[in-house]
């Protein structure tokens, strides 16, 4: 029986020897023992006889469900013990470019005893014809010489295809990136995110948007990436190109920076010309510069009037946080600097900017040991020249150790400029005022009437200069608002005043109805003007009283009965057993809870549920109102809470002022509360507002 079978066997080698197919003998684990001189052209090794190695370490399978597809073939011969296949596949050739599309069959080989000993893999080209395989061939050329990444990938979002560039942006061999998926090299990868996309992609077949990549070496990579959607054979495939955008981000950030310096130094030019004085700049321009910085200290030396061989410390400050430095100010409002002495005198005799990275760590700063008790280290100051030479010495301060900042210097330097225009204008006006001093005595009694007669009219100049800047801004918000209604009203007036004697009274009550209705829509408009303008006044408080939400909220459910009744609607008021009580204005919480019930009931379908719940937690009490409406995009879920401004979908339908939602917003934000708007994934939008339960 053996001779038999050895037999049988030395003749399958020697027609899988020369047959034009590449041909595998392997195990029913995949484990090959012999392939033919054919196979060899697709595989990366060169003895026919390998063992121990299985099949997938062999061939190169284009993607990972080729190579699946191939282990199923073995486990369905092993199961059925009869041949299966063809299944179609595509295998990449060793050092090649092109890819290389084959029919696989599987024959069981050598039954003893009815159990199958060894399985024979058959690969056999599929043929095309000279000019697609070079049209392929100049594509696949095109896509892997192409300066932007490519990528393709399946519905699973496992890797099919990487050109030349995306191995060389991910760090990864062709190889290697064939055995990933796209979450793979994706920082921070949300399945939600990605999800929206994938939904997105399939309405509109491309979507732009921007990610992070992640290197071989763990180096996350921003970049931009057009992914395209494409349906071939009955399944989804989607193309990625993508392209490294550090050096755009690096460019955008430069012109960012310039952009803020540009900003600080017109902010210190103005902030100097209109300065009342030289405290007054130099406060300014402590502030400005450190809220560019992001440092959270400053302080200005001045040169002592009584001693002026010292600098003294002065009472302009700049302060974050300012409790935390009360034990640095002690110690500065307590160190005078002579000329060339410690960091501050120093500055003064340089005439120059200077720096220090850490002052705990510097000799030569004597109050190291007060600010490293706060956590401050790095420092840096500049001379202010006056009249005379240096008079003052700006100090700054950060958290963390300051490398040296050109830009920042400067900045510095046309500070001190702006600073030393201020001086010189105070000097001359100072001579100016001596000058006049003689001919204002010899005049007095006029001058006192024409500052009277100033005064009276720098008082009006205020007023009408208030009244034009008011003035301004309302006409700028409430132009089109109110233009609207009043048109409507002019129009239909129009309309009877000219056709009375051609109309008949139902035409004419028409025209007064729809005058009636837009007069009403102004004074809704005016109402809520004069509402919000109350609620942002300085003047606005709050009556507290400790009271239950559930009569509060019960009590607004019963006024909209016929409001109800008309588009057929139901309000089902979710509420507790108990009562949940809090400190709050009870008026004002009406209004907030009417507001949102009114415009529930304007933007919801006929029959339909508007749910109000009313609970509790840690963190105070909470509750929501929502529809079944048009909803409102997620886009636009906050800026509905701005003044004047409406959903893109519901600005041209139910009407209103866009004012209602920004009254709720400042009565809640006075309760120290907080409202925000979520969107229904069954269509429509919740309301959902939250304050503590007691006022402190």
């Amino acid at each position: 029986m053996k001779k038999n079978i050895s037999s049988y066997l030395k003749n399958c080698i020697e027609m899988a020897q020369a047959s034009s197919d590449a041909i595998f003998f392997s195990d029913m684990n995949g484990y090959v023992s012999f392939f033919n001189k054919a196979a060899k052209e697709l595989t990366s090794h060169e003895s026919e006889n390998e063992c121990g190695l299985r099949i997938g370490e062999i061939i190169l399978f284009s993607t990972q469900n080729d190579s699946q597809r191939v282990n199923d073939l073995l486990v369905q011969v092993n199961q059925s013990l009869t041949a299966k296949g063809p299944v179609e596949c595509s295998l990449c050739k060793p050092n090649k470019i092109e890819s290389i599309p084959i029919k696989v069959l599987a024959n069981p080989l050598f039954l003893k005893c009815g159990t199958l000993d060894r399985i024979m893999l058959t690969f056999r080209h599929i043929p095309i014809s000279k000019q697609q395989s070079e049209e392929l061939q100049f594509m696949r050329f095109a896509f892997d010489r192409a300066a932007d990444a490519i990528l393709w990938a399946d519905d699973k979002n496992q890797i099919i295809y990487a050109n030349d560039a995306a191995c060389e942006h991910v760090g990864y061999t062709r190889k290697e990136l064939l055995q990933l998926s796209i979450p793979d090299i994706s920082v921070n990868h949300n399945p939600d995110q990605f999800s929206e996309i994938w939904k997105t992609l399939h309405q509109v077949h491309h979507v732009l948007y921007e990610s992070l990549h992640r290197h071989k070496s763990g180096e996350a990579i921003p970049i931009e990436i057009s992914l395209n959607l494409l349906e071939y054979k009955g399944r989804i495939y989607t193309c990625a190109i993508v392209r490294d955008i550090r050096e755009r981000q690096l460019f955008e950030t430069k012109l960012e920076k310039s952009e803020k310096i540009s900003r600080l130094l017109k902010n210190i030019a103005f902030s100097a010309n209109q300065a009342e004085s030289v405290s007054d700049i130099l406060q300014t321009s402590l502030k400005l510069i450190c809220e560019y910085k992001e440092w959270p200290v400053a302080h200005a030396y001045i040169l002592d009037r009584e001693c002026k061989d010292r600098l003294i410390s002065s009472d302009i400050w700049y302060y974050a946080t300012e409790d935390r430095f009360d034990s640095f100010r002690e110690v500065t409002d307590s160190t005078p600097f002579s000329f060339g002495e410690g960091f501050i005198g120093k500055v003064w005799e340089d005439g120059k900017p200077g720096w220090i990275r850490d002052v705990t760590k510097n000799e030569n700063y004597s109050r190291g040991r007060s600010l490293k008790n706060i956590g401050v280290r790095g420092a840096f100051a500049i001379p202010i020249f006056g009249q005379h030479g240096i008079f003052a010495v700006l100090e700054f301060y950060s958290t963390q150790v300051e490398p040296l900042d050109e830009s920042i210097i400067g900045v510095a330097s046309h500070t001190a400029f702006q600073i030393g225009v201020v001086i010189r204008r105070k000097v001359a006006e100072e001579k100016l005022y001596d000058l006049n001093a003689e001919l204002e005595k010899r005049v007095k009694e006029r001058t006192l009437e024409l500052e009277a007669s100033n005064l009276h009219l720098k008082t009006a100049v205020d007023q009408a200069e208030a009244g034009n800047r008011a003035k301004s801004e309302f006409l700028a918000n409430m132009s089109h608002e109110l233009r609207t209604p009043l048109h409507g009203i002019l129009s239909f007036a129009h309309f009877g005043v000219t056709r009375n004697n051609s109309v008949s009274p139902e035409k004419n009550l028409q025209y007064f109805s729809k005058i009636e209705k837009s007069g009403n829509i102004l004074l809704m408009l005016l109402n809520d003007l004069l509402d919000l303008s109350k609620l942002e006044s300085d003047n606005f408080t709050l009556d507290i009283t400790n009271c239950s939400l559930n009569l509060v909220i019960g009590a607004v459910v019963d006024e909209f009965d016929s409001l109800l009744a008309e588009k057929n609607l139901r309000i089902c008021f979710h509420k507790p057993d108990f009562d949940i009580e809090a400190d709050i204005d009870p008026g004002r919480i009406r209004q907030v809870v009417r507001n949102l019930l009114s415009n529930a009931v304007k933007f919801s379908s006929t029959e339909n549920n508007i749910d109000i719940h009313l609970y509790q937690n840690d963190d105070g009490v909470l509750f929501s109102v929502a529809n079944e409406g048009v909803g409102i995009p997620e886009g636009e879920l906050s800026s509905v809470f701005k003044k004047f401004v409406q959903s893109s979908i519901t600005k041209t339908g139910a009407g209103g002022t866009g004012l209602g939602l920004s009254i709720c917003k400042q009565i809640i934000i006075a309760h120290n509360g907080k409202i925000w708007a979520e969107t229904k994934k069954s269509g429509g939008s919740t309301f959902i507002v939250e304050i503590p339960k007691t006022q402190t």
